[in-house]
């Protein structure tokens, strides 16, 4: 086989190389790394009331999607979103742990339920690079879609754990 392009054999066809090469993103301003004002500006374009509660941390309050306590903190290229929903009960049962893994597969669109110390929340995590309103709206509604939504039912777990005649 005859070598092409500097091509050994078994590296492939060279224009097929040359279509997959990487080519560097437009710097057009919608790759580069967010900062802090994004965020704030985000947060700001979406009309959404928020505190500044540290460098790179916000606490948002959305009484539409009835969200007290999301929590958005950067971690290196990271975003992550936190809201706490309620504490386990002393004696959580395995039915409600089965119930937060089946919700995870079945009507989380953005985030998953997870336990933290002793208590459910929900959490979320998008690279910064390619962060934008839209998507972090979307985000905030999905997990304000999922406290309403599943608030009454995984309060019934919580009232099949508590004991008797409590």
């Amino acid at each position: 086989m005859p070598r092409e392009a500097g091509l050994t054999k078994g590296e492939g066809h060279p224009y097929l190389l040359r279509a997959l090469r990487l080519v560097p993103p437009p710097m057009d301003g919608w790759h580069r790394m967010k900062t802090r004002d994004d965020i704030e500006n985000y947060l700001i374009g979406l009309d959404l009331p928020f505190e500044r509660v540290g460098d790179g941390m916000w606490l948002v309050y959305d009484e539409v999607d009835h969200i007290e306590n999301l929590v958005l903190y950067l971690s290196g290229p990271v975003i992550s979103l936190r809201v706490k929903l309620f504490e386990l009960p002393p004696e959580p049962t395995p039915a409600l742990y089965r119930k937060l893994l089946e919700l995870n597969s079945s009507d989380m669109v953005h985030g998953a339920y997870a336990i933290e110390d002793d208590a459910v929340v929900i959490v979320a995590a998008h690279e910064l690079e390619n962060l934008d309103p839209n998507e972090l709206r979307a985000t905030i509604e999905s997990i304000g879609l999922a406290i309403s939504g599943h608030h009454q039912l995984l309060g019934a777990y919580l009232q099949s754990s508590s004991p008797a005649g409590a």
